[in-house]
């Protein structure tokens, strides 16, 4: 995807009419926030220099995160690593390949890495300080029961087994009014933890 952004016309010519606009020049550094867990979760991000990570925080909750206003942070290299302030600038943390690593919630727990992946000179594509550059597809997955594509997740089996179970349509009916309610599957690392329900879409 890297190599796509790139070499993309599309991109390339929208970057040259923001330049070529009288708005202000500056750097802008390239993000990859991915769920390390699986290859699924991804996000290519452009971030103002000046952002702070409360910037990308705010951003990370808002696409793929929030669901009771957990608590979270960025460290350096893993859980236990040194803490970094939300009020730090982008500029200031973020260099060639830097990686740091994110968590939401310290109860059950979303982790996320975060490296540097580029950076470039010019207009920014946005007025806000959090730009979307790319993201994965939501993943295609079968239904458990039956193998057709799935659109739920089966609350009873996640709380009673601890089992991630999906569902298509035909075998979620009748679920909203069981004990255990329904849960649709979102474009998120997050799906089935907690209390989440999406939307999963970009805060702005």
């Amino acid at each position: 995807m890297l190599k796509h952004l790139d070499s993309c016309k599309k991109r390339a010519l929208q970057n040259k009419e923001r330049n070529a606009t009288s708005k202000p020049s500056m750097n802008l550094i390239q993000l990859m926030a991915y769920y390390p867990y699986t290859s699924e979760f991804w996000l290519y991000l452009e971030v103002k220099s000046a952002a702070t990570l409360k910037d990308l925080d705010f951003y990370l909750r808002q696409i793929w995160l929030e669901c009771c206003g957990h608590l979270s942070q960025f460290c350096h290299g893993s859980y236990y690593g040194n803490k970094i302030p939300m009020s730090s600038k982008a500029y200031k943390i973020f260099e060639p390949d830097t990686e740091l690593f994110y968590a939401y919630d310290f109860g059950s727990t979303t982790e996320l890495k975060v490296k540097m992946v580029g950076s470039r000179n010019g207009t920014p594509l946005s007025n806000n300080p959090v730009y979307l550059l790319a993201r994965n597809n939501m993943p295609d997955v079968p239904c458990d029961k039956c193998g057709k594509p799935s659109g739920w997740l089966d609350l009873e089996a996640l709380y009673e087994n601890g089992e991630f179970v999906t569902l298509c349509d035909a075998h979620n009916a009748g679920k909203a009014e069981s004990d255990y309610g329904e849960s649709q599957l979102f474009n998120s690392p997050r799906t089935g933890t907690c209390s989440y329900d999406g939307p999963a879409v970009p805060p702005y």
